[in-house]
């Protein structure tokens, strides 16, 4: 989910984990600060208004006033906190000189995710070394090059369950061998195992 240039959620990689190399904006960072303890003195000074005020109708205005300012300084803090420190999450950074190498890594997995694929064929595409290849799509990919195979397989997984082939044949159609390996790995990306997924995405529809 994108909202004002911001990636609130993304798809885990095939761990289930996601190791954040953040930057952040030491400006914005001082900003949302700032208007933490602003909201903080707003809020205490109505609550000093309230404790002097006679008039009940006076007393609760003062405190919408004052839960207002908390409420606004609080989410003021967290968006601002939010734009000064962050990370673009798999954004392929296609200005790269590797870029094309990899870009045909790429197109070769999502061509052929269904068949075994080796990570030392998928170094010859790229004319690099297996080491080059896992360090460069990490770099550029955010990704392993196993998880971008396991990245298009169960991305594929995912719209044959929305038919009615058996979860074992979408397994074999996708690469997988090993049914419980497809389910945990499934699992992992979606947080569903492949037959709650299927329940979820029929009953979506229904």
């Amino acid at each position: 989910m994108e909202w004002l240039g911001l990636q609130f959620v993304y798809e885990l990689p095939e761990s289930g984990q996601v190791i954040l190399d953040c930057t952040h904006n030491p400006l914005l960072v001082l900003v949302a600060y700032l208007v933490a303890c602003a909201a903080s003195f707003a809020t205490l000074d109505m609550a000093e208004r309230v404790a002097h005020a006679d008039d009940p109708s006076s007393q609760r205005l003062w405190r919408w006033i004052g839960a207002t300012c908390l409420a606004g300084g609080i989410w003021a803090m967290h968006f601002i906190g939010m734009a000064g420190i962050s990370y673009d999450l798999q954004a392929p950074q296609d200005s790269h000189p590797a870029y094309q190498k990899l870009a045909a890594v790429d197109a070769h997995i999502r061509q052929h995710y269904a068949q075994p694929i080796a990570v030392k064929h998928l170094a010859s595409i790229a004319g690099l070394s297996i080491a080059q290849l896992e360090r460069l799509c990490k770099r550029i990919f955010q990704l392993t090059p196993r998880q971008m195979i396991h990245q298009a397989r169960l991305g594929a997984a995912s719209q044959l369950l929305a038919g009615e082939l058996p979860i074992t044949e979408i397994a074999l159609r996708c690469g997988y061998t090993d049914h419980s390996a497809f389910s945990r790995q499934f699992k992992q990306l979606t947080g569903f195992t492949p037959r709650q997924y299927r329940q979820a995405t029929s009953d979506q529809v229904a």
